[in-house]
């Protein structure tokens, strides 16, 4: 008998030898290959018989590419859509939220997730998408994106409010001293 590969797309994995085939499914694209198996009658019979093998190749699971680390302000109104920052993710995985402290804005349904980062802490925050495997394939693949929420510049509040000193003083007023809960790296300027 011989063996021959029927299937749409070659495969890049069947060999054959004489009477003998393989299939390697390693390096497959996912899809459906078929193999034929020819036996020829021997005279004086006449004609032949065929048997197809078909072979389901599954892909591994992929949880897509995540960006660079993303940096947005803790006044920003607007949602990180975390699924459209995934490239080349399956469908059909699930998100959790893998903060060393949780934020009170991850919102997920289904497969697709959101970040609010309005009103968040200062600090990292982290998201996985999970992808599992199909049988027989098994494990699972994850992406995770790291999302840096940066605090609202804050120039702090003068203590008091006003100060009063005399033309004739010379002692230097150390203007920083009177903000409290000021951030360092502000720029002083005159406005009076």
């Amino acid at each position: 008998g011989s063996w021959t590969e029927t299937s749409g797309v070659a495969s890049t994995g069947f060999s054959t030898t004489s009477d003998q085939a393989a299939f390697n499914p390693s390096g497959q694209s996912a899809g459906i290959y078929t193999f034929d198996y020819s036996v020829s009658a021997i005279a004086p019979c006449t004609g032949f018989d065929v048997a197809t093998i078909t072979i389901e190749v599954l892909a591994v699971p992929e949880a897509g590419t995540p960006p660079a680390a993303q940096s947005v302000c803790a006044s920003s109104l607007s949602l990180v859509d975390l699924d459209g920052l995934l490239v080349g993710a399956d469908s059909g995985g699930s998100w959790t939220e893998s903060s060393a402290s949780a934020s009170t804005g991850f919102s997920t349904a289904s497969d697709q997730a959101d970040f609010n980062p309005f009103g968040q802490l200062a600090g990292i925050y982290t998201f996985d998408y999970i992808v599992s495997g199909t049988s027989p394939c098994i494990g699972s693949d994850v992406a995770t994106i790291t999302i840096e929420v940066l605090a609202v510049p804050e120039a702090g509040t003068a203590t008091p409010s006003i100060q009063t000193v005399c033309n004739s003083s010379s002692t230097l007023i150390d203007l920083a001293a009177l903000l409290v809960g000021s951030d360092a790296g502000g720029i002083w300027t005159e406005t009076s």
